[in-house]
């Protein structure tokens, strides 16, 4: 990953149009770790210790989560990804830590983003 600046960067898979699936899921789980980790760097939260399980493509509860906030808040897939780690975001906590509350129904997503 490189960056000109502090504000933008850029992940580079040479020849990425030729990798097989499972090597391209691969490609985007590490990207994925990368891009949250210099966000998380960046906001200042602690890096140390992220596991496996918290990224996305290996979470299951994560992509049961997602379904459930689409569902509540009547939007395609990535839009209710994109609100789950928002919502993370803001609360800095971990995405696989809201998922589980989202799919034990400790948490709900409406337009108006009230909690249960």
């Amino acid at each position: 990953m490189r960056g000109r600046d502090p504000g933008r960067g850029a992940v580079a898979v040479p020849g990425a149009g030729g990798l097989d699936a499972p090597t391209l899921t691969d490609a985007l789980a590490f990207a994925e770790l990368a891009l949250r980790l210099l966000l998380d760097e960046q906001a200042g939260l602690d890096t140390t210790g992220v596991a496996e399980d918290t990224l996305p493509l290996h979470n299951p509860q994560v992509h049961q989560a997602t379904g459930m906030v689409a569902a509540q808040l009547g939007v395609g897939m990535a839009d209710a990804f994109a609100h789950l780690r928002a919502r993370a975001f803001a609360e800095q906590r971990p995405l696989g830590d809201l998922a589980a509350d989202v799919v034990a129904r400790r948490r709900r997503f409406d337009r108006d983003g009230g909690r249960p």
